[in-house]
């Protein structure tokens, strides 16, 4: 079932990454995908989101390892 999900979603995406640039804002598909914008800002958002809830795991480990 998440295979499923994450493969419609990747393709999704794409679609919308690499097909918005391309099409005039009047067109219907243009309707079925969010601001360009957010097809960057939201992977760097979620990728700065994981670093740091990675890097405060790894640091609560290795303070609670010292003890």
């Amino acid at each position: 079932m998440w295979l499923i999900v994450t493969t419609v979603l990747f393709i999704y995406y794409t679609l919308w990454l690499f097909l918005s640039p391309f099409l005039d804002e009047g067109t219907f598909l243009m309707s079925l995908f969010p601001n360009r914008e957010l097809a960057i800002q939201l992977p760097v958002v979620l990728m700065i989101l994981g670093a740091t809830l990675v890097g405060s795991y790894v640091g609560i480990v290795m303070v609670t390892e010292v003890k």
